[in-house]
């Protein structure tokens, strides 16, 4: 006989249900009375650093629009009287760091509106370690560049087919190698080798050798003069696949029959600073001006970002830019348009400017051995070439007999 489903009796079913809204408007109250203390303590950061406007006799402060818990902090959004410059908020975030820690963080959204973070634990002086499997459900862009995660541990990727190109540039040790390495591994798991192709120029002789034979590479090399023979080449697929386009009648290789639709292309270039030859540098500019649409995109990394090395024009086609520390507050306008990439003391804390703004991320930590052992399976090995076979049968001298034995493990062949 099947039991049945014994509820409380109705006395201790209003005691429970009483005893849980109890235990909910508590918790309520000690979340408000934390906004409340929060908000108080905001406000005396306010006077402590003459953070106001003066209309006439009156002194009008920054305004607290809302507080919110956050599963690590607390964070306050501001908003700006008319008439106040947001730089002299900026310059004195030290006073907030004063009264909070360390783990505060004041950030400008716009020149009316900034939101101050109070973290627990700041998540950008934590190591984020490189772990695919967690972020690959994430990861829903056409193109996706993975760059790390926000100061509210928020994993950050886009998709580079609606902002195209990405500059990366940063002093030594700070982090930039790694985060190259990241996203050129992550776009490798991401997409098979029919669905992208990489040109990978490596002028600093000293990062991409762990990309070497896997099936999305078409090159790999540090040479540069065999780098000057191959923009020609990528310049003519530029214009085949615009060629395609105008015939099919559509805007984007996305629209393409999915037959005719040709692979994704990333050309990435570390050390682009390196890179001298005029000819090669204005099939750069051309393609990124040109290559959304196409399919085509530019990943340039450079640890010394100056206004010879980051022109105007290149600056203007490269929609994301990720700064690591830099020198001084110069190099930083050069990178993200705005001051701050100076003060950085963090290896792998960069700022990215976007369509969306400015974000502080801490980058992904992936070590060349761990990249190494995740890629291996993934490699495939160097052509067999298949030894000749004589056209006519004729016995060989002792000599060449001799040295056939000498050689017999060496195959020869022909490549195509």
């Amino acid at each position: 006989m099947e039991e049945k489903e014994v509820k409380p009796s109705m006395p201790k079913r209003v005691a429970l249900y009483t005893w849980k809204m109890i235990k909910k408007y508590s918790e309520y109250l000690k979340e408000l009375e934390s906004k409340k203390l929060f908000e108080a303590k905001v406000k005396e950061c306010f006077e402590l650093g003459e953070m106001f406007r003066k209309y006439g006799d009156v002194q009008v402060y920054p305004q607290i629009v809302r507080v919110g818990l956050l599963e690590n902090g607390i964070e306050a959004v501001l908003n700006l009287p008319r008439g106040f410059d947001p730089n002299d908020l900026m310059k004195k975030a030290y006073v907030f760091e004063q009264e909070f820690g360390q783990n505060a963080h004041l950030k400008k959204v716009s020149s009316k509106t900034f939101l101050l973070y109070v973290y627990v634990e700041d998540p950008l002086k934590e190591k984020h370690d490189y772990d695919y499997s967690s972020v690959e459900p994430k990861l829903k862009h056409s193109l996706p560049i993975y760059v790390g995660r926000d100061s509210n541990g928020k994993i950050i990727s886009y998709d580079m087919v609606e902002e195209p190109h990405l500059l990366i540039a940063g002093e030594p040790g700070s982090g930039k190698s790694v985060l190259l390495r990241s996203i050129l591994t992550t776009l490798i798991f991401n997409k098979t080798p029919e669905e992208l192709k990489m040109y990978l120029f490596d002028l600093k002789n000293s990062e991409f050798f762990i990309f070497k034979r896997l099936p999305h590479v078409v090159e790999n090399t540090r040479d540069i003069d065999k780098i000057k023979l191959i923009f020609p080449k990528l310049v003519k697929e530029a214009k085949d696949r615009g060629d395609l386009l105008e015939k099919h009648g559509v805007a984007h290789i996305n629209k393409l029959p999915k037959e005719l639709r040709p692979p994704f292309i990333i050309i990435c270039i570390d050390e682009f600073s390196l890179l001298d030859d005029k000819k090669t540098l204005t099939s750069i500019q051309n393609i990124a001006a040109i290559g959304r649409a196409l399919g085509m995109f530019v990943i340039l990394s450079t640890q010394r970002p100056d206004k010879e090395t980051v022109n105007g024009r290149i600056k203007a086609l490269l929609t994301v830019r990720i700064g690591g520390r830099q020198q001084d507050n110069t190099n930083s306008r050069i990178v993200i348009d705005e001051p701050g990439c100076e003060d950085i003391t963090i290896k792998g804390h960069m700022k990215m400017k976007s369509t969306i703004g400015l974000t502080d991320i801490k980058t992904p930590l992936l070590d060349e051995e761990v990249a190494e052992v995740m890629l291996d399976p993934l490699r495939v090995e160097k052509p067999v070439i298949e030894e000749l076979e004589p056209k006519e049968d004729v016995k060989p001298t002792k000599k060449q007999a001799k040295k056939g034995k000498e050689k017999k493990a060496i195959v020869w062949g022909v490549l195509k």
